[in-house]
């Protein structure tokens, strides 16, 4: 019997019959070297793995490591064997499989191999410019760092990936093994950047790709375009701009080699088009230096060369380039200019929204969408960077979006993008960004409405609620949701979405409580969102609140008050007049739903005595505005609950300021019909209290009232409160 024979049929007769004798045959093969090698090599790998992991998972906790002793030792031996001879006798799937359970191992059995990682992770960089196994390789490492920061977070540790990766670089460098070196830091970069970065500005380094520069240099159009070495180059510098000294360093050293390509008459073929591509991207990522030549000139030729990637028939990867430059370009208010009036290309990105092919393409374009319909105005810091002083044009931006909103049924495709389940977050979050743009405008918000944006925008805040990574946008979407709802019908929302709206808009009140006034609340986005709830999305959320409780819905009214109603002590006595109002407003469309008035009239609560002072208070010191008519009218519609006016006629203060309202304000009807609602519904409790609350003057102001207004309706009115007010059946 061959060994690998031996070990196979003794590890499969322990997982038959778990005896300790087999258990130790086990060991005792696994800890030698060679049968740990020959089984990483057989060919049969799905079983050797599928074995492997039954171990691993035993119930004897030694196993594992007496199985692992020697694995990292065997599995480099495979890597290094398959980097030599290819896959003409180790498959390629042998060897991903392979790096699969090695990136599962990391998680479950660190501490048994975490010595002996340098072999394999070594011999995993070797392998990068292989394509098949490329992608797991960087799952590996990626996975790797992770572990890494886990561990050295509680417990002194070496970064063991950051260790590797820098040492692996170095010894390339050493080995001039440019070409390879280049591509290694172009895939390494986005998972290391410190590392990587810190490698790429070193002096041998840069020694070594000047030289290599220097030397295309010397090239003409067609040498130029046959180069492999000159595209290794550029997709390494478009990576290494992720970090920002390296895109400083870039400018610096290499920018009149990138600026002399772009005038090189290539060949009019997809190799060209794409160095051209890339030329023109790493051109725009480093852009933000101030000495950078004659800028207009160089956006329009590279804009001129991204617009070709994408409206013309070619490759995925030049297309998706393209986008890319473009959403970099469409920074600056002249590119984005660019963008909005060029049809053709609004056509082709749209199209390809609506299709749906790559989500990487979709990522890329609504980037871009976004940009140009944003209104926001780039920090200081920003604008200097970008040299862009240049002040956007608020018509232009509407204009836009009433195009692609009217005639490139925008909504539909975002809608069917954020259904479709590869969707990724990324993509959600930008059409989340897109939708908050477009309705900015409160003219393009009934479009919005009707087009089903509400739909995506619940679909969002539904499916991310309690997730703590998704707080900012779910932030951006309830602004969204509140901007479409102050001009939208309260009573269609009520009926097509029932109480969702207010489930969510209630958060953002309770955020802004929170925040400003330290009030505890129950909900993770209360408690855990980190950017500043502004003044004007907190007043604009109310008054959506308000809105939809002027629907005559008890459930909804039930809902909100108990949701909204607890912050009422701070926003009363806010100093932002507009919140004091709105929530004033909103009081008062609550104001026939039992639960409202708990927090007004249910004295037993230490709050809602206050409450009622403060409201008392604020109506005292309110000579006129929609304020005062707000409280007044909570009062005209609480006074109908026989404890409420029972409370009112008691309070003499408030009898004789209802007196004075008439005397100052008979002219304006709304005010005298909410007064006079309150002093019937005062004198129906009681007539004696509420005639001895009224002031001697009485008579006469009511008699003022009669002479001033034409209303039949108050008129009567005015008879009926002379009559309480007189004691008279």
């Amino acid at each position: 019997m061959d060994q690998l024979t031996e070990l196979t049929a003794t590890i499969d007769e322990y997982l038959e019959s778990k005896s300790k004798d087999s258990r130790e045959k086990v060991k005792k093969l696994v800890k030698q070297p060679a049968y740990i090698k020959l089984w990483i090599f057989d060919p049969d790998y799905k079983k050797t793995v599928s074995l492997l992991q039954a171990l691993l998972a035993d119930e004897d906790p030694f196993l594992a490591d007496f199985v692992l002793s020697h694995f990292c030792s065997g599995f480099t031996d495979l890597l290094k064997w398959y980097k030599k001879n290819g896959s003409s006798t180790i498959s390629t799937n042998h060897v991903v499989t392979y790096l699969q359970l090695f990136n599962n191992l990391i998680d479950t059995n660190f501490h048994s191999i975490k010595e002996d990682l340098e072999g394999p992770v070594m011999s995993m960089l070797y392998l990068l410019n292989d394509a098949l196994v490329r992608p797991d390789i960087l799952l590996v490492l990626a996975h790797l760092k992770q572990v890494d920061k886990r561990i050295s977070d509680y417990c002194e540790f070496e970064r063991t990936a950051e260790y590797y990766v820098d040492s692996f670089l170095n010894d390339v460098g050493l080995q001039e093994l440019n070409s390879f070196l280049y591509e290694c830091v172009s895939h390494l970069i986005v998972i290391f950047p410190e590392t990587v970065s810190k490698y790429a500005s070193n002096e041998s380094f840069l020694r070594l790709l000047t030289t290599d520069i220097s030397r295309l240099t010397t090239l003409n159009a067609a040498e130029l375009e046959n180069s492999s070495l000159l595209l290794k180059i550029l997709y390494m510098l478009s990576n290494l701009c992720i970090d920002e000294s390296t895109r400083n360093l870039i400018h610096s050293h290499y920018s009149q080699l990138l600026s002399k390509l772009l005038t090189v008459s290539f060949s009019k073929n997809e190799r060209a088009q794409l160095i051209l591509t890339l030329t023109a991207l790493v051109i725009v990522k480093t852009w933000h230096m101030p000495s950078m030549g004659d800028k207009s000139t160089q956006l329009t030729m590279t804009y001129d060369i991204f617009i070709a990637g994408v409206i013309t028939d070619a490759s995925t990867e030049i297309l998706d380039l393209s986008l890319e430059g473009l959403t970099y370009l469409s920074i600056k208010v002249e590119a984005k200019r660019m963008i909005r009036n060029d049809d053709d290309l609004l056509i082709t990105i749209l199209q390809l929204l609506k299709e749906k092919k790559n989500l990487n393409l979709a990522y890329g374009i609504l980037s871009i969408l976004e940009n140009v319909t944003s209104t926001k105005t780039p920090d200081e810091s920003i604008s200097k960077v970008l040299e862009d002083t240049e002040k956007d044009d608020p018509t232009e931006i509407l204009n836009f979006i009433f195009h692609i909103l009217a005639h490139q049924d925008l909504m539909s495709s975002l809608l069917a993008l954020f259904k479709d389940e590869a969707s990724t977050s990324l993509v959600h979050n930008s059409i989340i960004n897109l939708i908050h743009n477009i309705v900015i405008f409160k003219e393009t918000r009934s479009i919005v409405f009707e087009q089903k944006g509400l739909d995506i925008l619940f679909s969002h805040l539904i499916s991310t609620k309690d997730n703590q990574a998704q707080l900012e946008s779910q932030m951006v979407c309830i602004e969204s949701v509140s901007k479409i709802l102050l001009t939208s019908n309260p009573e269609v929302v009520v009926e097509k979405y029932d109480l969702i709206p207010v489930a969510f808009l209630v958060q953002l009140v309770q955020a802004y409580d929170h925040q400003k006034y330290q009030t505890r609340y129950k909900t993770i986005f209360a408690m855990h969102l980190e950017s500043q709830v502004a003044n004007q999305a907190v007043f604009e959320v109310i008054i959506s609140l308000t809105n939809l409780a002027s629907v005559p819905n008890m459930d909804l009214k039930k809902t909100i008050s108990n949701a909204v109603l607890p912050s009422l002590p701070n926003f009363l006595i806010s100093e932002i007049s507009s919140i004091r109002q709105s929530m004033l407003e909103l009081l008062s469309n609550l104001s026939d739903c039992p639960d409202c008035l708990q927090y007004v009239f249910n004295w037993s609560k230490p709050d809602t005595k206050k409450n009622y002072d403060t409201l008392l208070d604020l109506l005292y010191h309110l000579s006129t505005g929609p304020s005062q008519s707000a409280i007044l009218s909570f009062f005209a519609n609480a006074s109908v609950y026989d404890l409420v006016a029972d409370v009112l006629v008691e309070n003499k203060d408030f009898i004789h300021y209802l007196s004075k309202v008439l005397d100052k304000q008979r002219s304006e009807e709304p005010i005298v019909e909410r007064t006079l609602f309150i002093l019937i519904n005062c004198g129906q409790i009681s007539t004696s209290k509420l005639r001895e609350a009224l002031p001697k003057t009485f008579n006469d102001v009511l008699n003022e009232v009669l002479r001033n207004i034409r209303s039949t309706e108050l008129r009567k009115m005015c008879l009926e409160v002379a009559r309480l007010s007189k004691g008279e059946n």
